[in-house]
């Protein structure tokens, strides 16, 4: 996904390592939220470019045929409990 987001060219060896390295079928995410949003030593994107990644990730991950499971813009309490209901 990264590499796609950087217009990189993705090598056949990447791809076979994908493939054989499969975890668990479900991903969880948070999609991105602007509201809280903020810029830190670690994330270092604009909203507008983590926006960008986030479809990059999604699609990438729909690609090798995760499920995606989107944890909904609640308080954090609510999103561990929907999490723990879904495992």
């Amino acid at each position: 996904a990264y590499l796609k987001a950087n217009n990189l060219e993705t090598s056949a060896e990447i791809l076979e390592v994908i493939k054989n390295c499969k975890f668990n079928s479900n991903v969880f995410y948070t999609p991105i939220w602007g509201e809280i949003y903020t810029n830190d030593s670690e994330r270092k994107e604009s909203v507008e470019s983590a926006i960008i990644i986030e479809n990059f990730l999604l699609s990438t991950y729909q690609y090798f045929e995760y499920t995606l499971i989107e944890v909904p813009k609640l308080t954090i309490e609510a999103r561990v409990d929907f999490i723990l209901s879904k495992i």
